[in-house]
């Protein structure tokens, strides 16, 4: 399917990303608070880490846009517009909703599916991170208003149309349902979450990463913006290393700026020391059996950011056959980034492909 966004003379276009983010700013304009700049909101929301070249995917919305969200006090729910529509048709509402349609739709998301455990364990390592990378944004949009009668929606142009409620949901496949949520996260907590995501892309995407080509150099100031106003003037191991990659990164060299945001999650982490040697073990270095046992471990019973870390680290040691067998597993794993990393670290080309032949402690 074609994406249908317009033309590259328009200003947006030529940012593919741009299309998921704008209806989300919009519609989430209303509920944040007074004092939140708008930079910031964006920098939570993960739009300075994809480059200006890839297309949006909906494993970017799942993954990047609403944690952000939630850190910035707003609960979400996505949902296909034939079950979340419902909510609106009953009766006029002049709230404005983001709307999507992705190509490869109808799917089922993977926490989603009844029989998920079963049908993943026969499911071909691989295959759930590739079929992420083929749900590609085709179109997205503003729902203005929405009746039993008609739903009443804007594109990235302004302009508006009203639709039938099934000519609509052939048009759509997603919708975000927005809410004020219960707690807002600090700003520290917000900024570390928000960056330590960012590092987590790369590593799951690094040719969709912020890159250091030309069409780039404004996401990385403003990337770099956001780094060294999280940073401050604050002594402390974390914010160091971000005022570090920020400097990297307003110089375009984003593989030295990653390897700083790297040690930074790490270091924030507060791991035990041999964890954190085996986490920052550098490529090229030998990785001990010890070690290699470790990140195993942790691969298969941490938490959803060590389960990421890890696999980055295990892609050294593929050629192990539990190694393997424990990329393999992860490659099934429901969150969409845990996976596109265990995939990237089977591909035989992955060394060659991220954006960082380094990433770790410097």
């Amino acid at each position: 399917m074609k994406p249908e966004f317009p033309p590259i003379s328009n200003p947006i276009a030529a940012d593919p990303s741009r299309y998921l983010l704008w209806p989300i700013a919009i519609a989430a304009g209303p509920l944040l608070g007074a004092n939140t700049a708008p930079h910031i909101a964006a920098g939570y929301c993960g739009s300075f880490w994809l480059s200006t070249t890839a297309a949006p995917i909906y494993a970017d919305l799942l993954a990047l846009t609403l944690p952000g969200l939630s850190a910035l006090g707003i609960d979400t729910v996505v949902t296909p517009p034939a079950e979340g529509m419902a909510l609106f048709e009953e009766r006029e509402q002049r709230t404005r909703i983001a709307v999507f349609g992705f190509d490869g739709e109808p799917f089922v998301d993977v926490e989603d599916e009844d029989d998920a455990a079963e049908d993943l364990e026969v499911m071909a390592a691989g295959t759930l991170a590739a079929r992420d990378r083929e749900r590609t944004l085709v179109r997205s949009g503003l729902v203005i208003s929405a009746t039993v009668d008609g739903i009443t929606w804007q594109d990235g142009f302004g302009v508006q149309r009203t639709e039938s409620p099934s000519d609509f949901r052939a048009r759509f496949t997603r919708i975000v349902l927005m809410r004020p949520g219960a707690e807002r996260a600090t700003r520290r907590s917000g900024m570390v979450a928000a960056i330590n995501r960012g590092v987590q892309f790369a590593l799951a995407y690094p040719d969709r990463f912020l890159s250091a080509c030309e069409a780039d150099e404004g996401r990385r100031d403003a990337a770099a913006t956001f780094l060294a106003e999280a940073a401050g003037k604050q002594r402390d191991p974390v914010s160091l290393r971000w005022r570090q990659a920020a400097e990297r990164m307003a110089a375009g060299n984003i593989g030295a700026a990653l390897d700083r945001l790297y040690d930074s999650l790490l270091r924030g982490l507060s791991l035990p020391e041999t964890v954190y040697h085996a986490l920052a073990q550098r490529e090229g270095e030998s990785m001990t059996s010890p070690q290699r046992r470790e990140l195993i471990y942790l691969a298969r019973a941490g938490h959803r950011d060590l389960k990421i870390l890890a696999a980055h680290k295990l892609a050294f040691a593929v050629q192990s056959t539990d190694v393997r067998l424990t990329l393999e597993q992860l490659s099934r794993a429901p969150d969409p980034l845990v996976r596109a990393t265990a995939a990237q670290g089977l591909s035989a080309d992955y060394a060659f492909g991220r954006p960082s032949g380094t990433m770790g402690s410097a």
